[in-house]
């Protein structure tokens, strides 16, 4: 059987990372229901976009999944808001204040690692890819503190008002990704 350190030694370079995915609730990930824009640039699952926004998406029917450092957000419970953003010359994820003990009292997510053949890049580009036939995962692991996984890819803050954080990134064209906002 060959070492971690021998696999990576040996990997082909241009090969593709495996990708991955939280799922909440502890069982094996089904394929949802997502919508995904005109332009592909925003995606998300039918409780987060309004029914005026979903006439103009495309809906499918799969699993997301990104590299960890894209997934690592998504550590958190579902429905806490949160904004990203490189702009600070690291990545940095801002969470509110009030969702704190919200994340810290969770139950922990559970982290699948796939082989990346049949997921296919949502944009040229884009960190996030989706498969409308996902096969099991290559391995799944009980992430105990989200803030500390999410911490090993981003710096965290807490801020009092994560929809002002996110309005002043937008009023200021200041790169971001966000959750639930």
């Amino acid at each position: 059987m060959k070492t971690f350190i021998t696999f990576l030694i040996e990997k082909d370079e241009s090969s593709e990372e495996d990708l991955y995915r939280f799922d909440h609730n502890g069982k094996d990930p089904t394929p949802t229901e997502f919508y995904v824009s005109p332009d592909g640039t925003r995606s998300g699952s039918a409780d987060l976009i309004s029914n005026e926004e979903r006439e103009n998406w495309t809906r499918k029917e799969g699993l997301f999944a990104g590299s960890k450092e894209h997934v690592a957000p998504y550590a958190v419970p579902r429905h806490i808001r949160w904004v990203t953003t490189t702009h600070t010359g690291s990545p940095t994820i801002y969470f509110d204040k009030s969702d704190e003990e919200k994340i810290k009292n969770s139950d922990p997510p559970t982290l699948s690692r796939y082989n990346p053949q049949g997921f296919e890049q949502i944009v040229k580009g884009s960190r996030e890819y989706f498969s409308t036939s996902p096969v099991s995962p290559i391995h799944r692991e009980k992430i105990k503190d989200p803030l500390d996984f999410i911490g090993k890819h981003y710096k965290i803050e807490f801020v009092d008002n994560i929809k002002a954080h996110k309005k002043h990134f937008m009023d200021n064209d200041i790169p971001h990704d966000s959750e639930g906002l």
